[in-house]
């Protein structure tokens, strides 16, 4: 069949792109030929949060700042083009079944370039059949929407043929208008191997041994409280501090990965501090110590994870817990075992649905 993916494919973050790759590839490990099409706002857009002047301390960070996201942003932009072959023409072709998904395509309170889409929530007017997998809606819940937001929401869901969800809080906002009969998938981060994609050659093994990869919203580890008590910690286990993914002020090195490498940069760390949803599944599978930073922000969907996967003692929810967690032994047959499952799980809906 030809089958569209509707998701966020064209931001340009490490968990968007792959957690879009892997869903292409599930899909087309059952046959199909898949292609990616753009979302398409209802012009009531919400401009994206622009961090260039947020905690500039001069001229010259902020320049070092534009430089590192430039260098950062064109190994995903590569990426999106060679590897997800993104091609704008898409959403002019007709498709058997789009699949909605995954990420935080129901998160419609978010600050972003297309702002509110109910064609995110099911109003796709170019397939004949439309269903979500593993579809989150963020911090968004049903008592934060207005009141012309849910009856948008409520409209475009009856297009849906299928849901699923990845997380306890979009199972309680769909289930809230009405729909009951929701599936619970894990990303499909978790449940693709990537092995086949992961070629470490002799040069790069060993690259990123004894590092502590910092893997966080750009300078959402800003405390100083916090930054004092991880550059102490490292420098006791004689480690040094790296970031990935996005700029952080107060650290001097920061790496520059493909999607792939930046799987290898995990698999090789000796330690791993996350306060993402994706950084945390790539810690999860890769990594063999590893501390999750739960906010307030990210309390939900975190939450709702690492219960699923049997890793809550990996959770940090002060940051003195790093000493705790570092000397915790991953839980790695319990990992496999539900990923496992829900991989059989989730092949058994996708083939079902489509």
């Amino acid at each position: 069949m030809k089958i569209c993916i509707l998701s966020m494919q064209s931001i340009v973050n490490y968990g968007s792109v792959l957690q879009a790759y892997a869903l292409r590839r599930l899909l087309q490990n059952l046959g199909h030929e898949v292609d990616f099409i753009d979302i398409q706002g209802d012009g009531d857009s919400i401009p994206e949060i622009d961090y260039s002047n947020d905690n500039m301390r001069c001229n010259f960070m902020y320049l070092y700042h534009r430089l590192t996201n430039h260098l950062q942003r064109k190994k995903i932009k590569e990426f999106q083009i060679d590897v997800l072959e993104l091609n704008e023409t898409n959403n002019l072709k007709e498709y058997d079944v789009c699949v909605i998904g995954s990420d935080e395509v129901f998160n419609c309170n978010q600050k972003s370039s297309w702002g509110f889409s109910m064609q995110l929530f099911g109003k796709v007017t170019n397939a004949k059949k439309v269903i979500t997998y593993a579809a989150s809606c963020g911090q968004t819940s049903f008592e934060q929407l207005t009141d012309d937001k849910k009856e948008k929401i409520k409209c475009a869901l009856r297009n849906l043929n299928a849901i699923s969800v990845r997380d306890k809080n979009t199972m309680d906002l769909v289930n809230a208008f009405g729909y009951r009969q929701c599936n619970y998938s894990l990303d499909p981060t978790l449940i693709y191997d990537f092995s086949k994609d992961l070629s470490i050659s002799s040069t790069s093994k060993g690259k990123y041994n004894n590092i502590c990869l910092i893997y966080a919203y750009q300078d959402r580890i800003s405390d100083p409280r916090e930054i004092s008590y991880i550059k102490e910690f490292c420098k006791k286990k004689g480690l040094r501090i790296v970031a990935a993914g996005a700029y952080q002020s107060w650290l001097k090195e920061q790496l520059y990965l493909k999607p792939f490498e930046l799987l290898e940069a995990f698999s090789q760390a000796d330690f791993v501090i996350t306060d993402t949803f994706h950084g945390a599944i790539f810690s999860i599978k890769y990594t063999e110590r590893f501390a999750i930073l739960v906010r307030d922000g990210n309390r939900n969907k975190l939450q709702d994870l690492v219960e699923r996967l049997g890793v809550k003692n990996h959770l940090a929810q002060d940051i003195r817990d790093l000493d705790k967690i570092y000397g915790l032994k991953k839980e790695t047959d319990t990992i496999e075992s539900v990923i496992a499952m829900e991989k059989e799980k989730s092949y058994k809906y996708l083939k079902e649905q489509i």
